[in-house]
């Protein structure tokens, strides 16, 4: 094979080198991509005018080795551009590749470089380029290095063999056009398999993030869906609320006004006697009227006092709440207060809830049993610890237990005294405090209230 052929050959490499650079820098802009398409552009003009910048003897054509010396130079910078992330320091890389360099080039005004010498200088950049891409691979193993590392080293191994083999110095630029193929397929691979993986990268934090928005997305129809199903719960509670209020005003106000209106009648009579017996049925009805109304409010501070969480010790709410029914006429001697613990709540609530359920358990006992029976203890529910009310009183058919955890709901009609309020009450107290409440009962054999206080009570 001639040398024109081999200087025709090293041409075709080096061009087409140069055009998949500048694709991959039109394309992609990676790093060091365009700093590469000019070193092999350059390189491919040298080989493209080799008949021209071949003299005879021993020393380099003066333009052969100054663009041979920024052809390499320019391909050192593209390699720091490239290996930059992984580098420290990458303006000491680019100086200590570009010294053997700008020493061919300050010979030239001198004379001519032997042409031993100019390989050489090339060949000491091409070393320093090379333990960059070393260092490069100890901080991104994986990422191809190693084989841009005996790429550049591959160049100074040839010019070595040669020079050892006693291979003539003119026939050093063509010898050598394999190396610099090898360099040049070998930076664009890298280049690729690294664009690839960053793109891979991008697209996964693409479905990443779209799977993230499709989940909230379902989360936040999901969560419109909830608020909507619970506004309309809220709608119809209301509603059912104010007919219930309505209907227990409308009642007591009636009786109200018939029993005061007959009592002036009976006033303009002179009859004081009949004015006395219509007065009685008034106050007791404006009594339970007041009842009704603290009872309401009773209802709506639950949901509107801001929880005051405390060391709260549930036996001396126990109590507490026992000596407030006492004070209103209860009869709480048969009640039986077990070991109960101290937990984190509220202790206003805590005791409302205690005066509720206790008063709930007092009342629907008294009367129904010979001996009336009402404990409070601790039970075990899924693993985890529960407060209980037991009574031995009327009971009910647990299949309408939720029924007795609205407002003005009724299981055994007028029979017993109250509003219905009551156990709503303590629903919502539960329910502030992230607990449960639960009922298990049957007819004529009482009910027993269960209620835990959530994760946040803490008990201990």
């Amino acid at each position: 094979m001639t040398n024109a052929a081999y200087a025709q050959a090293g041409a075709v490499i080096c061009g087409l080198l140069g055009l998949m650079f500048l694709w991959m820098r039109a394309c992609h802009r990676d790093p060091g991509s365009g700093w590469f398409a000019a070193g092999f552009t350059l390189v491919c003009t040298i080989f493209f005018f080799d008949l021209r910048l071949q003299p005879g003897g021993t020393s380099a054509h003066r333009g052969a080795s100054l663009a041979g010396a920024l052809a390499v130079m320019l391909l050192g910078f593209g390699l720091i551009d490239f290996l930059a992330p992984t580098l420290r320091r990458p303006m000491r890389w680019r100086v200590a590749l570009a010294a053997p360099l700008l020493l061919a080039i300050g010979w030239l005004p001198v004379g001519p470089l032997p042409r031993v010498l100019a390989h050489a200088l090339v060949a000491m950049s091409l070393i320093v380029m090379a333990m960059a891409a070393a260092c490069a691979t100890r901080r991104e193993p994986g990422a191809g290095f190693r084989l841009i590392t005996v790429a550049l080293l591959l160049h100074p191994a040839c010019l070595f063999a040669f020079v050892v083999a006693g291979v003539d110095p003119y026939q050093l630029r063509y010898l050598l056009i394999v190396p610099v193929g090898v360099l040049g397929a070998t930076l664009f691979a890298v280049n690729l398999t690294r664009s690839r993986a960053r793109l891979e990268t991008e697209l996964a934090a693409r479905v990443a993030a779209q799977r993230e928005l499709a989940e909230l997305n379902a989360s936040l129809e999901q969560q419109v869906e909830q608020r909507t199903a619970a506004l309309h719960e809220i709608i119809e509670g209301l509603e059912s609320f104010n007919r219930s209020v309505s209907h227990d005003l409308r009642g007591p106000l009636g009786g109200i006004a018939l029993a005061t209106r007959m009592a002036v009648e009976a006033a303009d009579r002179g009859d004081l006697a009949a004015v006395r017996r219509l007065l009685e049925p008034v106050a007791e009805q404006a009594e339970a009227l007041t009842r009704l109304v603290s009872d309401l409010l009773a209802l709506a501070r639950v949901d509107d006092v801001r929880l005051s969480l405390a060391r709260v010790d549930l036996h001396a709410s126990v109590e507490e709440a026992l000596a407030q029914l006492r004070l209103g006429g209860a009869e709480a001697h048969w009640v039986r207060v077990g070991a109960l613990p101290t937990v984190d709540a509220d202790p206003g609530l805590v005791r409302q809830l205690f005066v509720n359920l206790l008063g709930n358990a007092l009342k629907f006992s008294r009367g129904s049993q010979p001996r009336p029976e009402v404990e409070v203890g601790l039970g075990a529910h899924e693993g985890q610890t529960v407060v209980y009310v037991r009574d031995n009183g009327v009971g009910f058919d647990e299949s309408h237990a939720e029924r007795l955890f609205k407002p003005f709901q009724r299981l055994h009609g007028r029979a017993f005294e109250g509003h219905g309020i009551g156990l709503s009450i303590v629903r919502r107290i539960v329910e502030r405090h992230g607990g449960k409440l639960w009922v298990r009962a049957a007819p004529g054999r009482g009910a027993t209230f269960f209620f835990s206080l959530g994760p946040g009570s803490h008990a201990r």
